[in-house]
């Protein structure tokens, strides 16, 4: 219940996960401060519900299915409206929602297959994601202040799609060994 205090985290990622779409919004309407603090404040959350759930063991199972959930929605349509806008390029936003298909499209595989299982996250995938979200905050951070991103920042680029494909084939190899 979100009014004990042991459902702050819950809370507080449903912030993030209701964000998602007005985040979006605001990017396509070039409305880029207010998408910069509204994604900052995402990020925040993000910091405070896990530092919550973990601190005072208020980890529940639908925080667990919640919070993963949340940061994708939100970067997944954070990359794509900033890629249907011509900040950050298409491939990328390829590269990043195609991993996370091929992570859920193996996920349901694996359970019609085998049966539930819990996904654990890699060293490697939460790098990604981390490195996804401050490419974000940075790229709208540029746009914000009304300057394109320089040229060194495609380096930035490819630095978020190699973790990405990375991350990805590092699921894909860890579950499938996990089975035979």
């Amino acid at each position: 219940m979100f009014w004990h205090r042991s459902g702050w985290p819950n809370f507080l990622t449903s912030l993030r996960l209701v964000a998602a779409i007005p985040l979006f919004v605001l990017v396509i309407e070039s409305r880029f401060r207010w998408a910069w603090a509204l994604l900052a404040f995402a990020a925040l959350t993000d910091v405070c519900d896990g530092w919550l759930a973990k601190r005072f063991d208020w980890q529940s199972a639908w925080g667990a299915f919640l919070d993963p959930l949340a940061d994708k929605l939100m970067i997944l349509a954070m990359f794509g409206a900033l890629a249907l806008i011509g900040v950050t390029p298409f491939w990328l936003l390829v590269v990043i929602w195609g991993r996370d298909a091929m992570i859920a499209v193996g996920v349901l595989g694996y359970y019609a297959w085998h049966g539930p299982f819990r996904i654990m996250p890699t060293v490697l995938s939460k790098a990604s994601t981390f490195t996804q979200a401050l490419y974000l905050l940075v790229t709208l951070g540029f746009v914000s202040l009304g300057f394109s991103p320089p040229i060194w920042w495609q380096l930035a680029t490819w630095l978020v799609a190699s973790l990405a494909i990375g991350s990805g084939l590092d699921y894909f190899l860890r579950y499938a060994r996990a089975r035979t």
